[in-house]
């Protein structure tokens, strides 16, 4: 077909059809606070160094200055490092006593629900350190693979580049082995049980080969399936995407490395990368360290994004309120 617009319009009546994908409006796995939402504070915790971005205390503090210039629940507070060293601690999912211990994060979390802002942490959808001793005896076949069984590894970040992107304790796995599923949504449940979570980010998603054990797409939407079922009115968020994700996430990271498609507004919404959003161009627990992009700005349907690490409200105070202050006028031209 020499139209474009054909083309699109074609694929789209397929997938809508094929994975019983709805328009935004219609969707029934969006709460109805999540309507609401105009703002995503990505709140830095720890770095995979050991490097201390923000505490659970600090975290509550910038939830208090953003809650009293917008109402809380117009704010999601999205987590990355919440459970310690990003990406090392993945597979052990728990409160981090270097950033406050279980009591700091129930303080943390008290704290949000209180201003009415609403909680997201992060965990790795199919991720892990297999080194860690919460993740010994799991199935060898849980691992991504080929369709011939060469394993799959990944983006093997390298903080400091001394092991030559030879990440050997990262384990990528399939959510579609079920041990491997299990485990995950057993850790998300215990979350969300003990602190009131009621949103819930799933690391690198759109990391797919074609295992020959297990269907990975099919895994992603048991899993789905099961926190549903497990903790009604979850909102489940995710990074990048492809078509089939579409109708098991309503809410997307949108990829640092490449631009959504416009027509993706239709079925769901966007907020900035976790390496994006800072006003000094500080990435956090990212790899980049410095990464310069308008994260505040965006497409229909995208929601502004302001990061948080030691030093951003001391530093770039002035920035944030010129921001939020103008949050009502940049909510007009995206149509939120």
């Amino acid at each position: 077909n020499a139209s474009p617009e054909e083309v699109e319009r074609e694929h789209l009546a397929f997938v809508e059809q094929a994975h019983e994908l709805a328009p935004w409006e219609e969707r029934e796995d969006v709460p109805g606070w999540a309507r609401r939402l105009r703002m995503v504070a990505t709140l830095h915790g720890m770095h995979f160094s050991g490097r201390i971005f923000l505490r659970y205390d600090e975290m509550l503090d910038v939830l208090r200055f953003l809650a009293e210039r917008l109402p809380g629940d117009r704010i999601l507070a999205y987590l990355p490092g919440w459970e310690g060293r990003y990406y090392w601690q993945y597979g052990d999912y728990r409160p981090e006593p270097r950033l406050g211990g279980e009591r700091g994060f129930a303080a943390l979390c008290e704290g949000a629900r209180r201003l009415g802002v609403h909680v997201m942490p992060m965990f790795g959808a199919n991720c892990a350190n297999r080194w860690l001793p919460t993740m010994a005896g799991l199935d060898p076949s849980a691992h991504l693979k080929s369709a011939t069984g060469n394993r799959f590894h990944g983006n093997q970040p390298d903080w400091d580049l001394a092991r030559a992107h030879d990440t050997g304790w990262q384990a990528w796995l399939n959510p579609g082995h079920p041990e491997w599923r299990d485990r995950l949504a057993t850790a998300i449940e215990t979350l969300a049980g003990r602190h009131g979570i009621d949103a819930i980010f799933l690391d690198t998603v759109h990391a797919w080969t074609n295992d020959p054990d297990h269907p990975v797409t099919d895994g992603l939407r048991a899993l789905v399936t099961r926190l549903h079922s497990s903790i009604p009115g979850l909102l489940l968020a995710a990074e990048a995407d492809y078509d089939a994700l579409l109708p098991l996430f309503p809410l997307f990271q949108r990829p640092w490395w490449t631009k959504a498609p416009h027509w993706s507004t239709r079925y769901v919404r966007r907020f900035g990368h976790l390496c994006e959003g800072e006003p000094r161009g500080r990435t956090g627990v990212h790899e980049f360290g410095v990464y310069r992009s308008d994260a505040w700005s965006g497409d229909s349907g995208y929601l502004p994004t302001l990061a948080f690490q030691d030093g951003t409200l001391e530093h770039a105070r002035e920035e944030i309120e010129r921001r939020l202050a103008g949050l009502a006028s940049l909510e007009d031209r995206r149509g939120l």
